[in-house]
């Protein structure tokens, strides 16, 4: 599964799966969107360029460069935990500490800062990437688009 943006709330807090008629599941995946504690702090981004750096050797990132510029509009901001002993997470991408802005208007947007822009989830068969940008924005980030792709041809 993929999601981007706000839809990735849809997939926060206590998820149910049903099997058959009478048997189902409960669990939570690994991750929390944070944005709105940090926009009581003063983040607002209404849609700017921000650095990304983005993790090494891995399936998702393959093509990319360790940091990139990504088009983000400051909801979600992701925070991860540990997972349970049946899913396996991983941080792709994370704003790094300072100098984040890269072009237009942010206020406080160092409140981002090492907080997660991307995640990965596996749980028993299933995957899930998480974005926290739009990496398909208007054709105006194409470097992102390879996070898409890689992640569609994912196995």
């Amino acid at each position: 599964m993929i999601s981007w943006g706000r839809s990735t709330g849809l997939f926060e807090g206590q998820l149910t799966l049903k099997y058959g008629k009478d048997n189902s599941e409960t669990f939570s995946l690994p991750f929390r969107n944070v944005a709105s504690q940090l926009q009581k702090q003063g983040l607002y981004c209404p849609g700017s360029f921000v650095k990304v750096n983005w993790k090494p050797d891995f399936p998702l990132t393959m093509g990319m460069q360790p940091q990139t510029s990504i088009f983000y509009r400051g909801n979600p901001v992701f925070t991860t935990s540990l997972p349970g002993f049946d899913m396996d997470r991983r941080v792709v991408g994370w704003f790094p500490e300072k100098d984040i802005l890269m072009s237009g208007y942010a206020e406080k947007i160092d409140l981002v800062g090492r907080k997660v822009a991307m995640v990965w989830i596996k749980r028993g068969k299933g995957q899930m990437v998480m974005y926290s940008f739009s990496p398909i924005f208007r054709a105006s980030t194409p470097v992102t688009y390879k996070l898409v792709f890689n992640a569609l041809l994912m196995k």
